[in-house]
């Protein structure tokens, strides 16, 4: 019987690492890039739509590639879109007859880059939109827009790294985290797939917008310890899935969970504690995973508070503007 029970757990975690290897995002050594960024500084080729002023490389038009996009082989620098677009061919294609994977390109790649950061780009229509591969201490954050992708942003064997304010929409996995730890995904707003965590440990997940997520929003293979809170959860089919011993994943910090819009439909007896803003029942992620300090309303990520705040300013100008000139008119 042992020997039964330790075949089907080997077969079990062959058929997990099978699943990992289909999406851990490898530079092959014959992949082609439209740009790259050399080590030494320059840009490749130098016609290129990009400007380099110090260790800031900022785009000056559309990029457009039929393979990837932009590699960078250089520490400790900037590479800002500009608000640019970065645009593939397409998702991959799966050859299931023939076992091969074609199509396969990615959009912004840092292999074994430390301190870089990407910002204001937008990216779609690749394998993966931005990849962090063996690299640390990075930040994708600012308006980065990746969307369309089937991967939006992959951290491979990558830490100490943030990814926060971007807009991820219609990708088929918005984050995915692979032997990854010590990283934070924060203010971003994300639709139709959240995160994949593939042994990846002591991640936190805070002050995201995950709403319309078509199957599981969160999946955690072999993953512990990964902190998820102040996050607003929309219209999500199921909150999470977990497989290969990932319990112990935190659904609060200790004083705040998360905000969850079916939550008086699962519990309609609930009452707010006073008025501090938290449900008196726990919320039950799934079979023992529970968010202890579930929240009344949503805690809005910073960037949507300016937006609303400088919508709600623009407004006011133009109430007040259009006074002015009633008033001169009479």
């Amino acid at each position: 019987m042992k020997r039964l029970d330790f075949a089907v757990a080997a077969i079990l975690v062959l058929c997990g690492t099978s699943i990992i290897l289909t999406k851990i995002s490898i530079v092959r050594a014959d992949e082609t890039f439209a740009v790259y960024i050399r080590a030494d500084g320059s840009v490749d080729p130098p016609t290129a739509p990009i400007q380099r002023i110090g260790d800031t490389y900022t785009m000056t038009d559309n990029i457009t590639s039929t393979a990837s996009g932009i590699q960078i082989e250089k520490d400790s620098v900037t590479v800002d879109g500009a608000g640019y677009a970065l645009q593939g061919t397409g998702k991959p294609i799966w050859n299931s007859s023939g076992g091969t994977l074609s199509n396969y390109h990615l959009g912004v790649t840092l292999n074994q880059r430390t301190n870089v950061t990407i910002r204001n780009i937008r990216i779609s229509e690749f394998a993966v939109g931005i990849s962090l591969n063996q690299s640390i201490s990075s930040g994708i954050d600012g308006k980065n827009i990746v969307g369309s992708n089937y991967v939006g942003i992959g951290l491979y064997w990558s830490n100490y790294s943030i990814v926060s304010g971007c807009n991820m929409t219609n990708n088929e996995i918005s984050v995915v985290l692979e032997y990854s730890i010590n990283n934070t995904i924060s203010g971003n707003n994300i639709d139709h797939r959240g995160f994949d965590f593939e042994v990846s440990n002591n991640n936190t997940v805070t002050g995201n917008s995950i709403s319309d997520c078509e199957g599981t929003c969160i999946f955690f293979f072999s993953s512990i310890d990964n902190r998820i809170y102040d996050n607003i959860f929309v219209n999500d089919t199921e909150m999470a899935s977990v497989t290969g011993g990932s319990s112990g994943n935190m659904w609060d910090n200790g004083s705040r969970g998360n905000y969850y819009s079916d939550y008086l439909a699962r519990y309609p007896n609930a009452t707010e504690i006073g008025s501090s803003g938290i449900w008196n029942t726990p919320y039950s992620v799934r079979y023992g995973d529970i968010d202890h300090y579930p929240l009344v309303v949503p805690e809005f990520p910073s960037f949507l508070i300016l937006l609303l705040f400088m919508m709600a300013t623009l407004l006011a100008v133009i109430i007040y503007r259009k006074k002015g000139v009633k008033t001169r008119q009479s």
